[in-house]
Order: C-alpha cells, then sequence, then structure tokens
C-alpha cells in the first residue's frame, strides 16, 4: 500500500551507503550520514516527493552515534561562524 502525498505531513532525511552494515536497525543506528554525504540520492526522493505534489516539511534525522553533537556545516554548534 502506498500512501498519498496528502498523509505525509514531513520528511526526515539522512543519507547512506548503497547497501546496509549489519541489520538495518544497526545501519540506521550507526552508519547514517548527513543528506549529500553518502550514496543515496536524497534530491531525487525530495524531487520525486514534489512532483506527487507534496508540500510538507522536511529536515534532518541524525541517529548515528558519531555525528550526535556533531556540525556538518561551517559553523560549530553555537552558530558563530568559524571560518573569519
Amino acid at each position: 500500500m502506498v500512501a498519498p502525498p496528502q498523509m505525509v505531513f514531513g520528511v526526515e532525511l539522512s543519507d547512506a551507503d548503497a547497501e546496509p552494515r549489519g541489520t538495518l536497525f544497526e545501519d540506521t543506528r550507526d552508519n547514517r550520514r548527513y543528506p549529500g554525504q553518502g550514496e543515496r540520492d536524497v534530491a531525487g526522493f525530495i524531487t520525486s516527493m514534489r512532483r506527487l505534489g507534496w508540500e510538507g516539511s522536511r529536515g534532518v534525522e541524525m541517529l548515528s552515534r558519531p555525528s550526535i553533537g556533531a556540525c556538518p556545516w561551517e559553523r560549530d554548534c553555537s552558530g558563530r561562524d568559524t571560518q573569519r
């Protein structure tokens, strides 16, 4: 069964290797990456959802242990620019 896009209120995004490492649960818990840092087509997924008429919000969901507390952007986690 496929849910119509109107029933999807929000999407949490992450990236990953092409194949899971360990069980799917272990891979989700330990090996996810920020969008654009893995081998999944995250941009293509968003494009497909938009083509279906989805207009919900999206966010980044990062559960992997190495990423918890890390900042993927060019700023530290306090929001201060560290590139000056």
